[in-house]
């Protein structure tokens, strides 16, 4: 996947610096951490939606409040009482607890 074309000034030097980093790496490591509390995603990739959402799901609830005290998220980075973790500045969400439904969500 090629991400040239990203406009974001900060994404554009972080490819420079590590041209094997994707625009979710950042993200990795709490998805890790949750896959590693036994949370199954529905598919292990983030999927886009109609308006470039970018998006990921997990089976089961993700604690907010363990995801607070493990990770120190900048202000870009919410995550709210449901668990679901809002990453602002790349218009991405990490669902938590998603029940899958092929008429609400086509994507997975």
């Amino acid at each position: 996947m090629n991400f040239n074309n990203v406009s974001h000034p900060d994404f554009a030097l972080l490819m420079q610096l590590h041209p094997d980093t994707d625009m979710y790496s950042h993200l990795r490591p709490i998805i890790d951490f949750v896959k590693a509390q036994g949370n199954e995603p529905h598919r292990d990739e983030f999927m886009n939606d109609k308006s470039s959402m970018s998006l990921y799901f997990f089976k089961g609830p993700i604690d907010p409040d363990l995801i607070r005290s493990t990770f120190e998220l900048p202000a870009s980075i919410t995550i709210d009482s449901e668990g679901n973790i809002h990453d602002h500045n790349w218009a991405t969400v990490i669902y938590s607890n998603h029940t899958y439904n092929p008429w609400i969500n086509p994507l997975i």
